[in-house]
């Protein structure tokens, strides 16, 4: 059986990374629309970023930037966070968060070089609680949810039960 290790975890966290990336930078109506401008006019701009009231026509994509991040800072945390060891467990748990924040910002920073992307508090809000539901999400699924599927086939008799003949009839 294949086994997932780190690494594989640290590769799929990279190519999730740079599919964010993608859709955040490039795929739009304009597709790449780089805007020259400088780094300390943008810095001004980012720390200038306010809420912005929003419809609930904007609903759905505040919910798919909120969206976004779970799955990359889930595979970050697979990368730092596995093991039972509470030390490890909370360690990966501050490397993923402080991973994620970083690269949510880093992102949104550089929005402001691909008009007409929008960055508005909203939004960066919206995908740090992304970043967060990710860690929750592994941490929930690898304290409760993954030693229990493990039980269940520990000894044979839950993959058993469903090859079974009789369980189809």
């Amino acid at each position: 059986m294949f086994a997932l290790r780190r690494n594989h975890f640290l590769a799929l966290a990279a190519l999730y990374a740079s599919a964010m990336v993608y859709m955040s930078l490039v795929l739009g109506p304009t597709g790449f629309h780089y805007v020259s401008m400088g780094f300390g006019e943008a810095w001004d701009k980012f720390l200038s970023v306010r809420f912005v009231p929003h419809g609930s026509n904007e609903r759905p994509d505040w919910i798919a930037n909120m969206l976004m991040p779970v799955p990359l800072t889930f595979l970050i945390n697979s990368t730092f966070g596995m093991g039972v060891v509470t030390g490890r467990r909370t360690t990966g748990i501050v490397v993923t968060l402080a991973a994620g924040v970083l690269f949510v910002l880093t992102i949104k920073y550089a929005q402001l070089f691909f008009p007409p992307r929008t960055v508005t508090l909203n939004y960066i809000t919206a995908q740090l609680i992304g970043v967060v539901l990710g860690v929750v999400a592994f941490q929930f699924s690898h304290t409760r949810l993954y030693p229990r599927l493990l039980s269940l086939f520990e000894d044979g008799e839950g993959l058993t039960l469903v090859l079974a003949p009789t369980a189809l009839s």
